[in-house]
């Protein structure tokens, strides 16, 4: 029996060497781009294979994702366009990560570096919850707490306050505007009208 045979280098490769950094820049909230990048098998026999994260989630938690999401087979000098998409919803710090393809018989091919930022209010209160205690039907209890913008952009504020206790609550200042990285000393005054049978409790303070 005569058995012949060739080994060949798997050759899945970008069409343009010029594709391999995928750069989305900087971005804001809630928009959405686009960049398409294009494989090609250069190899002498047909591939299967499929796109992944090399870090499991890393992508997905940057916003990023692709197309096709299933797994791809290509013919010798076949080729076939992949579209990235970074379509964040919160503020992102910068980042550079892979994107690999898994081939049928398990080798991992790295194909580009996608990078972008993404540009984002992130307002936060210091305190969730403010404990006045007793307070003296009268009189007025105060307390401090901030208002905290831990993203890249400017951003203006208001709150709501539900109407049945708009006449014991206030809070001052109850708007503005506050710069990235900056915060805001609010006051959050609690001045009873009448006197309650239980403990007060006021929430949906938005």
């Amino acid at each position: 029996v005569n058995v012949r045979g060739r080994g060949c280098q798997l050759r899945l490769e970008l069409a343009s060497m010029e594709m391999q950094n995928v750069d989305f820049g900087v971005t804001t909230g809630g928009s959405s781009l686009t960049k398409t990048i294009r494989l090609v098998n250069r190899s002498q026999r047909a591939v299967d294979f499929a796109l992944q994260d090399p870090k499991g989630d890393a992508l997905r938690e940057k916003g990023i994702s692709w197309n096709p999401l299933t797994s791809m087979s290509l013919r010798p000098k076949e080729s076939i366009p992949v579209d990235i998409f970074f379509a964040p919803q919160y503020r992102v710090a910068p980042f550079k990560l892979g994107l690999q393809a898994m081939c049928n018989l398990g080798q991992q091919v790295h194909l580009v570096n996608i990078s972008g930022v993404c540009h984002a209010t992130e307002i936060k209160l210091s305190e969730q919850s403010l404990l006045f205690g007793a307070v003296v039907l009268g009189s007025t209890a105060t307390k401090k707490l901030h208002l905290h913008n831990f993203g890249d952009l400017g951003a203006k504020y208001g709150f709501e306050i539900p109407a049945k206790y708009r006449d014991i609550v206030t809070v001052a200042p109850a708007s503005g505007f506050v710069s990235p990285h900056d915060d805001v000393l609010l006051s959050v005054s609690l001045h009873p009208s009448r006197v309650s049978k239980g403990d007060l409790a006021i929430d949906n303070i938005r």
